[in-house]
């Protein structure tokens, strides 16, 4: 196995980590009572308010912040999870999807993105930079 292609394999794992911790944490208060609470109290309070402003008032919707913490939470959960399978390239775009809101959401609450932009930026390159089949084919002969 080649170096890039061992960096790969780890970029994988930390996003695997990464993404279904932070997708279980926001599901369910089994995994880690006080973060998931926290989550809860976040998304109710900060990101929700955010989101209704932006999008749901000028839609007219009403936006929930408990189902908007489960779809995100499952799609993060998901998405991580087909990281590592053949269809990784839906995971990495989908959760591409879910860190750019995630930074929008934190630039129009006048804070900080910068761990947000940081996983966008691996999300990316665990699409774009997946070593080829064919190269490795052709390496194993």
């Amino acid at each position: 196995m080649r170096f890039n292609e061992v960096l790969y394999v780890l970029l994988i794992l930390v996003l695997l980590f990464i993404f279904v911790t932070s997708g279980t944490m926001k599901l369910t208060e089994k995994f880690h009572e006080e973060t998931h609470e926290l989550l809860t109290n976040m998304f109710e309070k900060q990101f929700t308010p955010v989101w209704q402003r932006v999008v749901g008032d000028k839609i007219g919707i009403q936006i929930d912040s408990n189902l908007f913490q489960t779809i995100i939470g499952g799609l993060e959960l998901a998405s991580g999870v087909l990281l590592v399978t053949p269809i990784y390239f839906v995971g990495g775009v989908v959760l591409g999807a879910i860190m750019i809101g995630a930074i929008l959401t934190h630039v129009w609450a006048g804070e900080p993105a910068g761990f947000q932009a940081l996983l966008l930026v691996a999300c990316m390159a665990s699409v774009l930079l997946r070593p080829s089949d064919q190269a490795r084919k052709s390496k194993s002969k």
